[in-house]
């Protein structure tokens, strides 16, 4: 079963904005950042698990500029990827960039040129990626309260000027 996501304002990630709104007010809330499930695309005659689309624990969902739908997925340990119809597209795998893995993938957001970023709440850090699932970058220096360091992150923004906020 795969769920459709459409923009409205709702409560999900309406949360972490409101907390971010009281840090930084020039953050624009985007139409991706609030979503509710639309409606359901059921798959048949099909076992599906890592390698083809399945989920098994996901938490974070985000929707690129084309339409792309990323779901965070704690179980595999893996980031899914569909079309906006619900075709199942590839999996950014753990084991990217040299060897980096997913702990907990958490919120996600993609940015205007369609990059994903995905706070990750064990490995104590905000990965980045392209459209495609090319990795591109991971920000944070490890588990701390020091310049560049944090401490299970839970969700991520970017602002329009392209500055990266994390909670």
């Amino acid at each position: 079963m795969y769920d459709r996501i459409a923009s409205k304002r709702g409560v999900g990630r309406l949360l972490g904005l409101v907390l971010l709104g009281s840090i930084c007010t020039a953050l624009a809330q985007r139409p991706q950042d609030n979503w509710y499930v639309e409606q359901t695309w059921v798959k048949t005659n099909a076992t599906l698990g890592p390698s083809n689309g399945g989920l098994s624990a996901p938490y974070g969902v985000a929707i690129g500029p084309t339409g792309k739908i990323y779901v965070g997925d704690q179980g595999y340990g893996l980031i899914q990827v569909y079309q906006p119809d619900g075709t199942f597209s590839f999996s950014i795998p753990n084991g990217f960039g040299g060897g980096l893995n997913f702990s907990q993938p958490r919120g996600m957001i993609t940015d205007t040129n369609g990059n994903l970023y995905v706070a990750d709440y064990g490995a104590n850090c905000v990965f980045m990626f392209a459209a495609d699932g090319t990795f591109l970058r991971k920000l944070g220096s490890g588990s701390g309260s020091g310049n560049g360091q944090l401490s299970g992150p839970i969700d991520v923004a970017v602002s329009p000027d392209g500055l990266v906020h994390v909670l």
